[in-house]
């Protein structure tokens, strides 16, 4: 009997003992290498692949039959690049349109239209078309002139029209824009080209033209204006600029034009840590050392990591680390770890987790997953081609190998290319073998060689989910790029390279903390400017993707009311509603938000959405 209870008593000094010690670990990986144990899935989910299948997306976008909108371009070069960019914006919107080339325009094009669209250098190509647009818009047409032509005797038939009294007789440079009137989110500070050219025309305005864009300087040049015309109204744009990270201006222009206007938005902020968890060395940075007193190891563990861990909780951002094996430029099987010591590697990936983050995949090297036959251009000398598409497979699954044996039973299904680089052929590769990679991580706005997403899903089924700005010290191009996109789909995506606040890294120029303080700068404006807006990881920005790929969109302005009928409504729904000149009232199925003055978060809560106008 003594026997038994000393036993037991030794059993239960034994249970007690491991109760401490889980306790013990779970305090020390929290306090310490900053993660929890356990934690359930939560947040957006993607759809499976079959789900995706079986919705009928219908036809956005351009269309043979009537349509609200028609696009006017040019047949030549110029009139190809401004296609390029207004019909997707258009097809995002979920315009219905049509379009026409300026010399083939007639006047029974506008019929069924409420809408119509004009990029255009030459107005003689119209010939007297141009009067029969002018007709149409008195009648109650709405036209937005995307492009301010030449000074050509066609221009002075129809300049007065849309508010012109004189211009010059060629453009000028405008290095950047402010804001007369708050119409679009994050208008409380100036914006600037980081490559300007002669761009837009000096004019003057008559007085009943309300200007909502002028030139950043002294001359004060309006760059986009709207105008009553009989029955109908004219937006018009005078910055001279067709290229993606304008697209938010454009649709904030083409949102003008209407009483009420919605269009489906993402809603959603996600962060990417590229190369990281990475090897770091215990390397002696000099302004490292200088600043900390700390070698690189301990500058990333020390100081780094729980500055970006404190940014975390203090803006509630949610870390997607593209996790990167070696530095190797070995490209050709069998591949493996090296020996790696996996300690940092397990704590930082636990510690992102803990964080509410995810890990991603960025490569067993940083060699994107091109052949030798890739053009690399101006980066030829930086990276080394695989030696076929076997390697490029064989180190994929070796990098899957090794983040399985770090973080077992974690799911990992985010693709980051290394450099932003991938080609063709590495990108059907990860189609055709890595059916658990659902999410590529391209970049957004073309330089080059890089890989260029839209928001969407690809045929394959892959979520594209693009990295739009980047880095800790945002420059004129990143704050524009970051303003276009929260207007145009309410989402901001951002990167940055932990090796960049080294001296050899592209933040050279500054110290870690002031780089900090810059982040956290643009981190300020980011979430004073968008109410709302939801931080999230690769994979739930890929859901919310999804659903706003997926949704259809048919809005009706009646009188006192805007109804919006949304196929393919399936758990949520987000759409930005512009309402000029109008106040919404109550609304059914779905919750409003106001972003600022005539512009609206909508929360849909179900396929049909009635707003009351006041």
């Amino acid at each position: 009997m003594k026997i038994k209870q000393h036993g037991l008593v030794y059993l239960g000094i034994i249970a007690l003992f491991i109760v401490f010690a889980l306790l013990l670990i779970a305090l020390v990986g929290r306090e310490i290498l900053g993660f929890d144990l356990g934690g359930e899935e939560t947040g957006l989910q993607l759809m499976d692949r079959d789900r995706w299948e079986e919705l009928d997306r219908g036809t956005q976008g351009e269309t043979d039959a009537p349509a609200d909108c028609l696009f006017i371009y040019d047949n030549d070069a110029d009139g190809e690049v401004y296609k390029g960019i207004m019909e997707p914006m258009l097809d995002q919107m979920r315009v219905a349109y049509r379009d026409v080339r300026s010399d083939a325009f007639v006047e029974a094009d506008l019929e069924g239209c409420r809408t119509a669209v004009i990029c255009t250098t030459d107005l003689s190509r119209f010939g007297e078309g141009i009067l029969h647009i002018l007709d149409w818009i008195q009648d109650g047409g709405r036209l937005f002139f995307a492009e301010v032509s030449d000074s050509g005797s066609f221009m002075s038939m129809i300049s007065r029209n849309i508010g012109i009294v004189s211009m010059s007789q060629e453009p000028v440079q405008v290095s950047g824009f402010t804001f007369t009137k708050p119409f679009m989110i994050g208008s409380d500070r100036e914006y600037r080209f980081s490559d300007p050219y002669d761009s837009s025309y000096e004019l003057i305005l008559s007085d009943d033209c309300e200007v909502y864009l002028e030139s950043a300087d002294e001359r004060k040049i309006p760059l986009v204006w709207r105008k009553a015309l009989g029955e109908g109204t004219v937006v018009v744009s005078n910055l001279g600029y067709m290229e993606k990270n304008l697209w938010g201006v454009y649709a904030a222009c083409y949102s003008l034009l209407e009483e009420a206007f919605a269009w489906p938005v993402i809603n959603g902020s996600a962060f990417f840590l590229d190369d990281f968890p990475g090897p770091v060395s215990n390397a002696v940075d000099q302004r490292i050392m200088e600043e900390y007193g700390l070698d690189v190891k301990k500058f990333f563990s020390q100081v780094w990591w729980r500055d970006m861990q404190a940014l975390a909780k203090e803006y509630d951002l949610k870390y997607t680390a593209a996790l990167i094996e070696d530095y190797t430029e070995d490209v050709t099987a069998p591949f493996d770890s090296n020996g790696l010591d996996t300690t940092a590697f397990r704590n930082y990936g636990m510690g992102v987790l803990s964080l509410g983050g995810e890990i991603g995949y960025h490569g067993y090297n940083h060699m994107p997953l091109a052949l030798e036959d890739f053009d690399f251009q101006h980066l030829e000398g930086d990276f080394v081609p695989w030696s076929g598409m076997g390697d490029m497979e064989a180190g994929l699954k070796e990098l899957h190998s090794f983040c399985a044996g770090l973080y077992p039973n974690v799911l990992i299904q985010t693709y980051v290319p290394p450099a932003g680089i991938l080609s063709p052929e590495g990108r059907r590769m990860i189609a055709e073998k890595f059916p658990g990679i659902r999410i590529i991580a391209g970049t957004y706005v073309p330089d080059g060689i890089s890989f260029v997403q839209d928001f969407d899903v690809s045929p394959d089924g892959i979520v594209n989910v693009p990295r739009v700005v980047s880095g800790y010290e945002m420059e004129d191009f990143g704050y524009l790029s970051a303003f276009s996109e929260l207007n145009f789909h309410y989402v901001q995506s951002h990167y940055q390279h932990p090796f960049d606040v080294l001296a050899g890294g592209q933040g050279q120029r500054r110290s870690w903390s002031d780089m900090k303080e810059q982040f956290g700068g643009y981190l300020d404006w980011i979430y004073d400017s968008a109410p709302g807006l939801r931080s999230m990881t690769a994979t739930e920005l890929a859901a919310a993707v999804q659903r706003y790929d997926a949704l259809t969109v048919e809005q009706t302005c009646e009188a006192d009311r805007l109804v919006l009928e949304l196929g393919n409504f399936a758990d949520e729904a987000w759409l930005l509603v512009r309402l000029n000149g109008r106040e919404p009232g109550a609304v059914e199925g779905g919750s409003l938000e106001a972003v600022l003055e005539g512009l609206y978060l909508l929360e849909a809560q179900s396929g049909r959405v009635e707003i009351e106008l006041q």
